[in-house]
């Protein structure tokens, strides 16, 4: 399953918008809302600004990310290569 980024626009210049996510800044195209204006939060899939979001919407979703990301860490490195006892280094 693939999701967005969720963003805050820090800058419009049509076509672009340069957004805050938790990774950094980014500069997308803001072709699908060309009504995006600064300080609106935004879900970003593929380089563009596919929706305007809430900022409880935002928030929510990157703390979603951010415990999957954790869940992910924690199950590699206890992985163990297959048919082997031998853990994988981290």
């Amino acid at each position: 399953m693939c999701s967005g980024t969720p963003g805050k626009v820090l800058r419009v210049k049509f076509p672009e918008a340069l957004v805050e996510t938790q990774d950094g800044a980014m500069t997308v195209l803001a072709l699908a809302q060309d009504d995006v204006c600064v300080g609106d939060f935004v879900l970003i899939y593929a380089g563009m600004i596919v929706r305007m979001i809430s900022e409880q919407d935002a928030l929510e979703l990157q703390q979603t990310q951010n415990e999957l990301r954790l869940l992910q860490q924690e199950y590699f490195n206890s992985a163990q290569l297959p048919g082997t006892n031998v853990e994988l280094e981290s």
